[in-house]
């Protein structure tokens, strides 16, 4: 969009409305103004920008620097920059930032099996590996329909071959099965994709549409299990339908919302799903061929998706932990050596550090010679959250062209998301007891129905057949037989779990009614002690104060998703926890592997990939407030706004 030139007057007395980009010209009466057109709402950033320009890059900077030009961007369009490198301008905000989420095609990454945008005649695959794709029949690239891009694969009577290959035999492991579906006609065992695989020890699975519900099937050669959504596809409209495993439970996901799945005939979802002995199909199998369009397909070797969990379908992230982004420059009507500006900017995610984390530089020479600005003033807060901060009059090498500079540094996306946790009956947190840190608090249960939990369930603690850590420091008020520690475990069955204390005062980890492992020695009372039991590649292994006091081999697979408790909540013989714990941390991989001894930590614990819940205590006494610290926390600036005085 072109600069206008404006009056500082005309500005100042409200004069001028809709003004995307301003021209302040202190010297002159004239006022020229060019906008966008009607038709768009950019009420709320037009008021940022308009108080921008009213009380800093006018009144304040004009007349505290004595710099009577000015230009001012609000980012309605991508007009006025000259430079982006690693930012992304979103639209809906109207901002830059190098770290944005938008909707669209998919970029391979290092878990795509196979991605087929249906973009070219072959519909070739665009991960990594480059799988051969066959078309059949009267299966072919279309421009009729798409979802992204211009064209989608469209069938009657044929389908997309893939090759007989490794990369689509899952085992026991994760994996997710995605794209866009449009059918034109009833649907009936009509398939989405099939894997082509028959025989009593290969599973074929099949994801298929059936009296125009979906669901995905698994046939090992003499029967067949289902497990189905019951919301029937609607013609003739892009569907989005996503299957996953997760550590060893599958769900469905039906345009982002979970709708988990109902299973029938004897559906598990945790079959050992071997390599192909025949080519996998899109679109068809061996009786049925889809009537309609597919588009953005792909099969991924991990979870994309978690059970429990709405997404939105599509949605792509630009990531980078630094960003440059330059005005177009300006010409002044003679050199200039002092420029000073305005900034509107946004903390999305964490705190950004201005001259640290965001840095703001300024030009006179149409960038041959940047020179930060001399100082950041005190932030001044608009539209709840939009910071307005003034940049101090900075010296700069001689000239006429004059611009302004932002650069992100140490951005960085957010990890994981915090579980809801609540507090039953008395549980709260305690300055009586501390361990970590040792002037802090810690949780106390008193003994009678006091329980901490997770309000959900997550498929976050299904462990399947893989690795994990449970782990606590606790001190409990005196020894007692069977004493509820950290578990999921609700009823007599196998694939929950549950760690606790037993008749003989021994930390014990169960499953079901059996116990699978049982410590060689006791828990003492009133004494701090760090308990933790880990699955380390098939064996279980508990931990007193760093040191193995028990271990056993182990395959369960631990596949409720049952919430978590602590303290009380079990169902099978175990009681009421009374004592303090602290630093309950679950994690999906083993911490303290071989049986190694190592020292536990008595500082607090920090989130990361791996970890499924953490829960703190260091606050005040009493607080019946806990919270699930799991996630890493990133760190996401944008920049809403800026304007320059010279």
């Amino acid at each position: 969009m072109a600069i206008s030139r404006i009056n500082s007057r005309m500005v100042g007395d409200g004069s001028v409305d809709n003004t995307e980009h301003g021209y302040l010209d202190g010297a002159t009466s004239n006022v020229q103004t060019q906008l966008s057109g009607a038709g768009y709402d950019d009420a709320s950033i037009r008021a940022d920008i308009l108080k921008l320009a009213l009380h800093q890059a006018v009144d304040g900077n004009r007349v505290a620097y004595n710099l009577e030009n000015s230009f001012i961007d609000g980012f309605e369009d991508d007009t006025g920059i000259t430079t982006q490198t690693n930012v992304e301008r979103v639209t809906s905000g109207e901002y830059f930032a190098s770290m944005t989420q938008s909707v669209g095609a998919f970029a391979s990454d290092s878990n795509t099996v196979v991605l087929l945008h249906m973009d070219d005649a072959a519909c070739t695959d665009s991960s990594s590996n480059s799988h051969t794709t066959t078309l059949t029949g009267n299966a072919t690239r279309s421009s009729t329909q798409s979802k992204f891009g211009s064209y989608s694969l469209y069938m009657t009577a044929g389908n997309l071959k893939l090759p007989v290959h490794a990369d689509f035999g899952f085992g026991t492991g994760d994996y997710t099965i995605e794209g866009w579906v449009y059918y034109t006609t009833s649907q009936n065992n009509n398939p989405f994709y099939d894997n082509g695989t028959w025989g009593t020890n290969n599973y074929d699975l099949v994801v298929r549409a059936n009296t125009n519900n979906w669901q995905i099937g698994i046939y090992n050669g003499s029967s067949d299990r289902y497990l189905t959504d019951s919301t029937t596809l609607a013609l003739n409209t892009w569907h989005h339908i996503a299957v996953t495993r997760s550590s060893g439970t599958t769900f469905l996901h039906r345009n982002g919302t979970y709708v988990g799945g109902t299973a029938q005939s004897g559906w598990v979802g945790n079959e050992n799903l071997a390599a192909p002995s025949s080519q996998p199909r899109i679109g068809s199998n061996t009786w049925a061929s889809l009537n309609g369009y597919i588009d953005e397909f792909r099969i991924s070797d991990v979870a994309r998706y978690s059970a429990s969990t709405n997404f939105t379908p599509n949605q792509t992230g630009t990531s980078s932990a630094t960003g440059t982004l330059i005005s177009d420059p300006q010409t002044a009507s003679s050199s200039r050596t002092s420029v000073s500006g305005v900034i509107i900017y946004e903390d999305s995610v964490g705190t950004a550090t201005l001259g640290t984390d965001f840095k703001i530089y300024f030009t006179a020479n149409n960038g041959s010679n940047w020179t930060e600005a001399s100082s950041y003033g005190t932030a001044t807060t608009y539209s709840g959250t939009k910071k307005l901060v003034t940049l101090g009059s900075t010296t700069v090498t001689a000239g006429t062209q004059v611009a302004i500079k932002a650069e992100w540094a140490n951005q960085a996306a957010s990890v994981g998301t915090a579980k809801a946790v609540e507090a039953v009956n008395q549980t709260k947190h305690s300055t009586t007891q501390s361990k970590v840190p040792s002037s802090s608090s810690s949780i106390y249960f008193d003994g009678t129905g006091d329980e901490l939990r997770a309000t959900n369930s997550s498929s976050d603690f299904a462990f399947g057949t893989g690795d994990f850590t449970v782990e606590a420091w606790i001190r409990w008020d005196a020894q007692a037989s069977n004493k509820t520690l950290i578990g999921n475990r609700q009823g007599a069955v196998n694939d929950a779990w549950m760690f606790y204390i037993s008749t003989s005062n021994n930390l014990a980890f169960s499953s079901g009614t059996a116990i699978l492992l049982s410590s060689s020695s006791t828990i003492a009372a009133t004494t701090w002690t760090h308990c933790a039991v880990v699955r380390d590649s098939g064996t279980l292994r508990i931990y007193k104060d760093g040191t193995q006091v028990g271990t056993a081999s182990n395959s369960n697979n631990f596949s409720s998703t049952n919430r978590i408790f602590c303290g009380a909540g079990d169902t099978q013989g175990n009681s009421d926890f009374a004592g303090y714990m602290d630093e309950i941390r679950i994690s999906n991989n083993c911490r303290y592997p071989s049986g190694t001894s190592f020292t536990p930590s008595t500082t607090a614990f920090s989130g990361d990939s791996n970890t499924k819940l953490l829960i703190q205590s260091n606050t005040t006494n009493n607080s019946t407030t806990f919270t699930d610290t799991s996630p890493i926390f990133g760190k996401e600036t944008h920049l809403n706004g800026w304007a320059v005085n010279y």
